[in-house]
């Protein structure tokens, strides 16, 4: 049954509201009389920076960030980025963005089934990667569970940049293992005359899906609008061999009366579909807009045929930009969402469908940037404050942990200074988090915890010559525990634990440097590098020896009623690994191109106490393609290796290694009307069985087997 929505979620947020609306309209009146008395140009500075340049084969080297703090390239940030195109998402077309961004170097998925799944950025994933819609956070709950979906369309994505390592402190205490910046379709930050939109659809022969997704979007004499909307369907996804692993089939056979799933992963059919409307006004140093969004989705979850998630989210934006607001300032920079999510898990029964659990997060994120004057004429940087407030409750059987208010108030800065062939750049936050748990008769009294936190971090990019550059970065970085982690104390059936927190955990403190070697242009481009943290107090889930039965539940997501206890513990721990992705311009002839693409990646992380390996790491990894461009024609084939990832704690199984082979082709046909865009994609050609180590459902969950993927945009 659907719940009814309000919105906004808390009765303080109506007022924060109100002020930002009548703060907006203000706003726009004073800039929009100031600038026609000024007589100011037609076109603001903004809207030239805010361009995105469209990438070629040549690397991303050359992309203009948008997450970073000052508009840069990826060669002139000291911290690791990559940026992925529309383009390059739509053909990579995954029903979540985990599964677009693996293949990213250092980038895998958290993959339970095709319906959830996250990035996992150095062998890290959960509560130490954030991942943000147009700057801001989700408010979901994709981050404690890895059977929650992250409510994103991907078809809607114009681009999705990924910041690795505790360099990205700049966007919070969960950004620690790195962040991903999701750049959707919403208000319209950039000025339009006329009318210009795109329409979609594709389909995927692995589990019969049908996709569509289509924009328009206009402008006249300042005032912008936008509207957007998708639809997704699949049905069960089609494997090559049995469900469970070889090693899970050995260790525990199934009784003689039951047959092993194969050739289809049971329950993985999905439907999704929202949308979205945004209004904007331009005025010549500036803008504002609003965005109102909706998103919902079903989706199975493979190991427990009878048991699916139905999913709503609905989310209100509102964005400004101003030039030159206050003295010593050149811009500032404001954006706040309110989202108000809920998602229940339901059974199938004899006697019908009934909820099992009902998950629910209400909250709003606001961040406010300020880019100020070049000091002494050479130090650039920016300053901002952000906002966050999360109302967390659950209640039924997989509500492990109790209601819980989630409040962060936080502080950073980010300078810049310019000497000669080097630049300088240093980052500093502070956080001040406070988490509130609720009375309740399973989980015991109410209780809060309050921490400050923070981090720091000083780095450089140094350009010996052209088109050479080497970053060298140093971090420290502190996260506090999460609600879950605090106050667990149930069930937690996806992962198969009983999880119990601890009220008492310390800080996270990641102290670790990096180096990245980067060429932007030549013969080869690309970059490599390698990293190392060391981090004290590292919050683990350590098994206690002891078990729990879940049928006292009535609810065991399908699987084995008895499941193992773990606790939430500060441990020490060391992340080492390196990462690289390089590009051959074998020929660029004035009709064709050929290049070639070289990746790798590779991460060990282990306890500093015991030397035991952490959990679900990502294994080696090996890849190379070509790429042959020929008038409006792409062709595209890859080979990806990884390697059996054995470096498990106890209580992991190890992850067999895997071959992947893909073909793709893409062709451009422009028209008097617009520009057709038809892609056609063959993805695991081999039918490998293919695992992935980074997820806690690895052993009932492979990836998919060949498929044929394809469709159509068409551009006006």
């Amino acid at each position: 049954m659907k719940a009814r929505i309000t919105f906004p979620p808390h009765s303080s947020l109506r007022s924060i509201v109100a002020l930002v609306v009548v703060g907006v309209v203000a706003l726009a009146a004073v800039s929009d009389a100031a600038d026609d008395e000024a007589g100011l140009p037609e076109e603001s500075s903004h809207s030239e920076e805010s361009e995105h340049h469209r990438v070629d084969h040549r690397g991303d080297v050359e992309e203009i960030v948008v997450t970073a703090p000052l508009p840069r390239r990826i060669n002139q940030l000291a911290k690791p980025v990559a940026v992925m195109t529309e383009d390059e998402i739509r053909q990579r077309a995954a029903p979540q963005i985990g599964g677009v961004l693996d293949g990213i170097p250092g980038v895998h998925q958290s993959y339970f089934g095709p319906g959830s799944n996250r990035p996992v950025i150095r062998g890290l994933a959960g509560s130490n990667i954030r991942v943000l819609q147009n700057g801001l956070g989700l408010i979901d709950v994709s981050a404690i569970s890895p059977d929650h979906a992250v409510g994103v369309e991907p078809l809607l994505i114009e681009r999705a940049e990924v910041v690795r390592g505790p360099s990205a402190l700049l966007y919070g205490p969960s950004a620690i293992g790195g962040v991903v910046n999701l750049k959707t379709r919403g208000i319209p930050d950039r000025r339009i005359e006329g009318v210009q939109g795109a329409i979609l659809g594709f389909g995927n022969s692995v589990n019969n899906e049908g996709s569509t997704s289509g924009y328009i979007e206009g402008g006249y004499k300042g005032f912008q609008i936008h509207a957007n909307g998708f639809g997704r369907k699949t049905d069960n996804m089609s494997i090559p061999g049995f469900a469970r692993s070889k090693e899970l089939r050995e260790l525990a056979p199934l009784p003689p009366d039951e047959s092993e799933e194969q050739g289809e992963l049971v329950n993985t059919a999905l439907e999704t579909k929202g949308g979205a409307v945004g209004a904007a006004y331009h005025w010549d140093s500036g803008w504002v807009g609003v965005a109102p969004a909706y998103y919902t989705t079903e989706y199975g979850l493979p190991g427990a045929p009878a048991t699916y998630i139905d999913l709503e989210q609905k989310r209100l934006d509102f964005a400004g930009y101003w030039e030159i607001p206050l003295p010593g300032f050149q811009a500032v920079e404001a954006r706040l969402g309110f989202v108000d999510y809920w998602h229940e898990e339901l059974e199938a029964t004899t006697q019908g469908t009934r909820v099992g659990t009902r998950f629910e997060n209400q909250g709003y994120n606001l961040r406010i940037e300020a880019r100020h004057e070049p000091i002494a004429g050479m130090v650039e940087g920016s300053v901002g404050f952000e906002s966050f407030l999360s109302e967390f409750d659950a209640a039924g059987a997989e509500a492990f942990f109790p209601p819980t208010d989630s409040t962060v108030q936080s502080l950073f800065a980010f300078e810049e200074i310019v000497l000669g062939p080097a630049r300088i750049q240093a980052a500093g936050r502070i956080d001040f988090s406070d988490f509130e748990a609720s009375d309740s008769p399973i989980f015991g009294p109410g209780d809060s915890r309050d921490f400050v936190s923070g981090g720091g971090s000083i780095g450089a990019v140094l350009t010996p010559m052209e088109p050479y550059s080497v970053a060298v970065n140093v971090a420290y970085a502190q996260r506090p525990p999460n609600a879950a982690e605090l106050f667990a104390n149930g069930p937690h059936l996806a992962t198969a634990q009983f999880e119990v927190g601890d009220r008492d955990l310390s800080r996270q403190e990641s102290i670790g440097f990096e180096v990245v070697a980067r060429k932007a242009a030549g013969i080869v481009t690309g970059s490599a590098g390698f990293y190392y943290n060391n981090v004290d107090n590292f919050i683990d889930l350590i098994p206690t020896g002891e078990v729990f039965d879940t049928a006292e539940l009535g609810h065991s997501h399908g699987g084995d009623p008895i499941i193992p206890v773990f606790q939430f513990e500060n441990v020490p721990a060391e992340f080492v690994g390196f990462e690289g992705e390089v590009t051959i311009h074998a020929v660029e002839a004035p009709s064709y191109d050929v290049h070639f693409n070289l990746l790798a990646d590779w991460v060990y992380a282990r306890r500093t106490d015991t030397r035991e390996a952490l959990p679900y790491l990502p294994p080696l990894r090996l890849g190379g393609g070509m790429i042959f461009d020929w008038e409006g024609l792409t062709t595209q084939a890859s080979l990806i290796w990884a390697r059996k990832q054995e470096e498990t704690p106890e209580f992991i199984l190890p992850t067999d290694g895997y071959v992947m082979l893909d073909i793709g082709a893409n062709y451009q046909w422009p028209t008097d009307y617009g520009t057709f865009d038809f892609f056609l994609r063959g993805t695991n050609l081999i039918n490998e069985k293919a695992r992935v180590s980074t997820s806690t459902r690895k052993d009932f969950a492979p990836l998919g087997g060949i498929a044929v993927s394809g469709g159509a945009v068409f551009r006006f």
